[in-house]
């Protein structure tokens, strides 16, 4: 009969401590699924500096709509443009707020792309100040929103109050005021 073999001294508190440490960051990334799409709650707004990065990484912000095809309530990126005086001297927005498009298979794309870039300031900032300062010749500061369309209800349609909403209806956000070093002509 062959001797039952022993464990190692401490390889039983190594396997309690591998087991605490899987089991913290199991209940961890749970508490975040929970979170991630209430970001905008009062307790998604108190965790978020904790929890943002770490939802941004792994891509868990991804905004689901279940009125496929249309991309949902739109979001827009606005920019102004400033020279070396602070002159504004081009705007923009992303998506166009009318469609230039025949069909709307394009200006839904651009909608979910204004909307997967807006997810995150961060995100909203790189992307939009890289591809800004690279492309507008003499541009020497940028101020970015995030804006988006508030739908009426049923209700203030039904009353006559408001129907479709224009730009009007927009309810703008400032994310940043970037400065181009080094990319002014």
């Amino acid at each position: 009969m062959e001797a039952a073999s022993k464990p190692e001294p401490g390889s039983s508190r190594k396997r309690t401590w591998i087991r605490v440490g899987l089991s913290v960051a199991i209940l961890f990334h749970l508490f975040v699924i929970g979170i991630a799409p209430n970001r905008n709650t009062a307790v998604g707004q108190w965790v978020d500096p904790v929890i943002g990065r770490y939802i941004s990484a792994l891509e868990l912000a991804a905004n689901w709509n279940f009125f496929s095809p249309e991309p949902g309530t739109p979001v827009y990126i606005e920019w102004e443009l400033e020279n070396r005086s602070g002159e504004v001297y081009s705007k923009g927005m992303l998506p166009e707020f009318e469609s230039p498009f025949a069909m709307r298979e394009r200006q839904n794309r651009r909608m979910t792309a204004a909307r997967f870039i807006s997810m995150s300031d961060e995100r909203l900032v790189k992307v939009m100040s890289t591809y800004l300062c690279s492309h507008s010749p003499g541009v020497y500061s940028i101020r970015l929103w995030s804006s988006y369309l508030v739908i009426p209800s049923p209700a203030e349609i039904a009353s006559g109050k408001k129907t479709k909403p224009g730009m009007d209806a927009l309810s703008r956000r400032l994310v940043a005021h970037h400065f181009c070093e080094g990319h002014e002509s």
